[in-house]
């Protein structure tokens, strides 16, 4: 138990810059750009910042990426929350050359969302761009604009699959004590899960559908539902669904876990089929 603990944490260590509250609010605004500034090429890191500034910690796709499929959306996760008011066509717009590409921008906790209003074109390199008009929610500006390129594939048609979880299934021992561990030093906003119970995804997760209505986490002997919290992660090719109990779990009890055909990837493709494992927990 404890090496698969220390394997899993040090695979995702990277990944876990930022938790998003699964119970966030979803807000979409169609957007149409109608700045006549040229896009440019020049890609910043989106690596996280030091300290307590208001700061991008991770897109998808990644500066750079390949073959993205012409039906996926565009994120861009933030270290904290942000000033809804600020997000607009002038903040946070994609571009194909020097034409701004028409888009239903959302949010879903610290993550802006752009979707693209039709299908992208194969084989095109499109940029993304961030101005510093983006505000967290206490007002706090981005240092300096953010701008990242990515190339497209084909059509995303691909179901996204559950590819691990934590604990595994049929895990004994399991801590009974649920808890976020102190910020790790990895990244402005940078949390490290220990003990919650993680699911990992083959592909980029639309985060608005990671909820405690998709991810369910149930007393096997009878059937009842453990409240808590959900998180999602998406960084450095790393997708990770987190479910925190709010309360801790019962000794020696077994418990199931659920991941349900609700969750869907960016492209808008959901699971086919419902991804379930069991584990038990130690003593007090």
């Amino acid at each position: 138990m404890k090496k698969r603990l220390l394997i899993f944490i040090a695979s995702l260590m990277a990944a876990i810059l930022v938790a998003l509250t699964g119970c966030a609010s979803t807000t979409t605004l169609t957007i149409t750009s109608t700045s006549t500034t040229t896009a440019t090429t020049t890609v910043t890191t989106n690596s996280a910042s030091t300290g307590n500034a208001f700061a991008i910690v991770s897109t998808y796709p990644l500066d750079g990426g390949t073959a993205i499929t012409l039906n996926d959306k565009v994120t861009v996760t933030f270290n904290q929350a942000i000033d809804t008011t600020t997000l607009n066509t002038q903040n946070i717009s994609l571009w194909q050359g020097t034409s701004s590409v028409t888009a239903n921008l959302s949010y879903f906790g610290s993550t802006a969302i752009l979707d693209p209003v039709g299908d992208m074109t194969a084989n095109t390199t499109y940029t993304a761009k961030v101005l510093p008009g983006v505000k967290s929610i206490d007002g706090t500006p981005l240092a300096k604009e953010m701008d990242w390129s990515f190339t497209t594939g084909a059509i995303d048609s691909a179901a996204p699959t559950v590819v691990n979880t934590f604990p595994g299934d049929g895990d004994t021992q399991v801590p009974i004590i649920q808890a976020l561990n102190p910020p790790a030093e990895i990244g402005a906003g940078a949390s490290i899960f220990t003990n919650d119970i993680d699911a990992v995804f083959s592909e980029a997760m639309d985060p608005s559908t990671i909820t405690t209505s998709t991810f369910m986490l149930m007393e096997k002997d009878n059937n009842a539902t453990v409240g808590g919290t959900i998180s999602y992660v998406s960084a450095l090719n790393s997708f990770v669904a987190y479910f925190l109990p709010s309360n801790n779990l019962q000794p020696n009890t077994v418990y199931t876990a659920t991941i349900t055909t609700g969750a869907a990837c960016l492209a808008g493709v959901h699971m086919t089929s419902a991804y379930t494992w069991s584990f038990s927990t130690g003593g007090q």
